[in-house]
């Protein structure tokens, strides 16, 4: 029944189905006891026989820890319950991990000198069909050269085509430190690339967002670069298939599975051609320095030898070639020399290995110790911030430094000038840092890195929210370089291109005993990648911090896993979440980490209708909010309050809470909550028939929402505008308004936004006279709602429906929808109940 020792997912499926043999359930029976404990304890998602069966089957690469809870229960296992999660969590860090993937939209610095590969380059530029989808599938052992190949050639085919979309991504299949990179986190970035919005995306499976994928690309031409493929499985998800795209692959093992239209397995260079990227430049110009011995190209024999013994791998070659470059005061037969000495001394006699050694050796040793030090990064590029930080040095000299670098090319610089390394200059340089480098300088690297990156984070969420101030504890200055970021833009882009190595070195510091870098950066990150809808990586960072926090920074990682239920539509488990941060809030006596969590559990309790509890909530978090100086959430309670009231119909009591808020929100620049208390001020101006005043709120919040770009925020705007046009009579100009808001929420997959705005237009349609397109509107709002569960919107969808059936004379079945309409509303006390029972007499007689 233990699950200790069991590290992969494979084991944990093995671990299960030998749980299974113990306990004698059959699969069916197994299945009825998890539904029948989720319906008991009131969790809404309850798997299919599939799904339970799934999880004790080998191979899956994604893990649903609460399900395998509930079937150790199942199993009669409870008291081994934590061992498994335990078990689930360090299972789930490698598969998470492959979630962390970057997405360029440029290609990487092509070479400078390119020889040889004319007949590959050739079908790399060959396309059978131009008006087709192109796979060209580049495959060969490591060191090779396909990626300079397939740079190459991409920046040619750029060059020829003018392609509208560039995309390019390392999909880690033989990364040292990470796993392969998962295909629905590589097509959330590729989406991204292409302009399609994170709230969209959040909300898609992998089919679905292979289907958005191929959508997006319709509108476009497209070049993409698939580099360091794993696996044919890993690949299928990600081609293009649609009318002029080109899709280059490559990989070290035979991709036999995928409908290449070209597949070009890469050898090594000839002799000839090796020669040829050895000598370079250096080969056609003679020697001038006087009695220095003979040109470099006149000693043939030499140049031959060196390349044999580096067994003809581009990469090799290159290396060497660096160092012929650096050292002219060593003839070639002194080059040879050298390499056969170093070869000796070598435990594995191979052509890379024998390359990297001589280049390394050969740097002084403040570069070799660079080196050393940015191999230990765990993303996939750094900037020279980063290096210097590692280093321990001054910004200068780290740049210099890597320049050294890149002129041996030891490490590459991309076209934004970011600093990558081939990954087996990467485990060569690890691997010495390993020998050479004390445990505790390693560290102290990897320390001041994060000092590094947890600093510039929170300089750059604090310029995103100023009016949080929530992060002064990390707001000390590390002692190293940091980049300017003088205003949101930069801290904006500074947070995009770090995301994927700020998640990265979370992970890193949770797994060698640093977390609470993992629990600050869960914190500091939360709105980003909120605001961002990168729900993967919030809920991979998060529930790493939750697993191995406690206190107030495992409160709040808990705060932010709830924010990724919000928006998965798990209402239930969101609550969770918030009521166990409650419990530590409470406990610790944090007046502010209380105003927090209440002001999410009122929220959370708004959205499944239950306003008595969400205005409970609310009220304690403006007390806290004013214990403990929290000015900001002070305006957030009082906006949330009035919201509750104008829900209850409460029109001046909302609109003295609301002007409060709106106060405390130009006071403290919080122009997020500024929009929204202008958007519920209109609200209850058209409540209160004062609709010219309505239509100004509805103007100066579109303004701000546009500003800030929010979608959500304008979609809100739009439709609120939509409801005082339609008070106004003027029907179509609000039909025109609620068809733009439902147009940015379905952007964004807000399904609250749907909602309502699908039961705005349909309540201006049947004003319109369109009875059965407005009870359209309404039964698609009953169809969408089951799953989320909103009840004021459910309720209102039923009161609308039936409106529509009684204008289409169906008046039985319109009592019926009266019926399930009364109940609701009146279950979340809206001041429409009243109306909808009086109106249900009238009909029943």
């Amino acid at each position: 029944m233990s699950a200790a020792g069991l590290r992969t997912y494979d084991e944990l499926a093995a671990g299960l189905r030998a749980l299974r043999v113990w306990s004698g359930l059959s699969f069916r029976d197994l299945h009825r006891r998890v539904v029948a404990a989720r319906r008991e304890r009131g969790v809404p998602e309850l798997p299919v026989y599939n799904t339970v069966y799934r999880c004790l089957q080998p191979g899956r690469t994604r893990i649903d820890i609460e399900l395998i809870a509930d079937i150790v229960r199942a199993f009669g296992a409870a008291d081994h319950e934590a061992e498994w999660r335990q078990a689930c969590a360090v299972a789930s860090g490698e598969i998470l991990e492959s979630g962390v993937v970057s997405v360029q939209d440029t290609l990487p610095a092509g070479t400078t000198v390119f020889i040889g590969r004319g007949d590959e380059l050739r079908l790399l530029l060959t396309r059978p069909d131009p008006a087709a989808a192109t796979l060209i599938a580049v495959e060969g052992m490591a060191g090779v050269g396909k990626t300079c190949l397939v740079t190459h050639a991409a920046h040619l085919l750029t060059g020829e085509h003018g392609h509208e979309a560039c995309l390019w991504v390392d999909l880690r299949g033989y990364d040292p430190q990470l796993p392969p990179a998962d295909p629905t986190a590589v097509l959330d970035g590729l989406l991204r690339r292409l302009g399609v919005p994170g709230q969209e995306i959040s909300r898609l499976g992998l089919e679905a967002r292979r289907e958005r994928f191929r959508q997006a690309l319709t509108a476009t031409t497209a070049l993409i670069v698939l580099d360091n493929a794993a696996s044919e499985e890993q690949v299928r998800p990600l081609l293009a298939e649609t009318p002029g795209s080109i899709t280059l692959v490559t990989s070290r093992r035979h991709l036999t599975g995928l409908p290449a239209d070209h597949r070009i397995e890469l050898g090594v260079l000839t002799a000839a051609e090796s020669v040829e990227l050895l000598l370079g430049d250096a080969g056609s110009r003679p020697d001038d320095r006087s009695g220095a011995g003979p040109t470099v190209r006149d000693d043939s024999r030499a140049s031959e030898q060196i390349v044999e013994l580096l067994g003809h791998l581009p990469l090799a070659v290159a290396l060497i070639a660096s160092r012929i470059r650096s050292t002219p005061d060593w003839t070639l037969d002194d080059q040879l020399t050298r390499l056969v000495e170093r070869q000796e001394g070598l435990a594995v006699e191979d052509g890379i290995e024998l390359a990297l050694a001589s280049s390394y050796d050969r740097l002084s040793s403040g570069r070799q110790r660079l080196l050393r030090l940015i191999a230990l990064h765990p993303g996939q590029d750094l900037d020279a911030y980063a290096a210097a930080a590692l280093g321990g040095v001054e910004l200068p000299e780290a740049e210099r430094g890597l320049d050294d670098l890149a002129a041996h090319h030891l490490v590459q610089r991309s076209s934004a000038g970011r600093i990558t390394l081939h990954d087996l200059i990467r485990l060569f340089a690890r691997d010495r840092s390993r020998n050479d480098d004390p445990p505790r300088q390693r560290q102290e690297a990897m320390t001041r890195l994060l000092d590094h990156c947890r600093y510039t984070a929170a300089r750059a969420a604090d310029l995103l929210s100023p009016h949080r101030g929530d992060y002064d504890d990390q707001l000390i200055g590390p002692g190293t370089p940091s980049p300017p970021l003088p205003d949101r833009d930069a801290a904006a882009y500074w947070l995009e291109t770090e995301r994927t190595n700020l998640i990265g070195l979370a992970l890193h510091a949770a797994g060698n005993g640093q977390a609470s870098y993992t629990g600050d950066l869960s914190w500091i990150l939360l709105r980003f990648l909120d605001v961002g809808a990168y729900c993967d990586d919030a809920e991979l960072l998060h529930g790493t911090a939750v697993a191995l926090l406690d206190g107030r920074a495992a409160a709040n990682a808990r705060w932010g896993l709830g924010i990724v239920h919000r928006w998965h539509g798990h209402l239930e488990l969101a609550q969770r979440e918030y009521l166990t941060a409650l419990e530590i809030a409470q406990q610790h006596n944090d007046q502010a980490l209380l105003s927090r969590v209440r002001l999410a559990l009122g929220v959370v309790s708004g959205q499944m209708g239950r306003y008595e509890d969400a205005a409970g909530h609310f009220r304690q978090a403006l007390s806290a909010s004013e214990a403990s100086g929290q000015r900001s959430r002070c305006g957030i309670a009082h906006n949330n309050l009035g919201a509750i009231c104008l829900n209850w119909g409460r029109i001046d009591e909302a609109i003295g809470h609301l002007r409060t808020a709106l106060v405390i929100a130009r006071e403290m620049s919080d122009r997020p909550t500024e929009a929204r208390v202008l958007g519920h001020l209109g609200i209850a101006a058209t409540g209160a028939r004062r609709c010219a005043e309505a239509l100004d709120y509805h103007a100066q919040m579109l303004d701000l929402a546009r500003q800030e770009g929010n979608p959500a925020l304008e979609g809100f705007g739009l439709n609120n505008r939509g409801d005082t046009l339609r008070a106004l009579g003027r029907l179509s100009e609000a039909a025109d308004m609620h068809r733009q808001a439902l147009a940015l929420a379905e952007e964004v997959s807000l399904v609250v936004g749907i909602l309502e705005a699908r039961n705005s237009l349909g309540e201006t349609l049947l004003a319109l006279g369109q009875a059965d397109a407005a009870r359209a509107e309404h039964q698609t709002v009953l169809s969408l709602v089951e799953s989320c569960r909103n009840r004021p919107e459910e309720g209102r969808a039923h009161d609308g429906l039936a409106q529509a059936l009684i204008a289409l004379g169906a008046d039985a079945e319109a009592q019926q929808h009266l019926r399930r309409a009364l109940n609701l509303l009146t279950e979340v006390g809206s001041p429409r109940a009243d109306q909808i029972a009086a109106q249900l007499e009238v009909v029943r007689s």
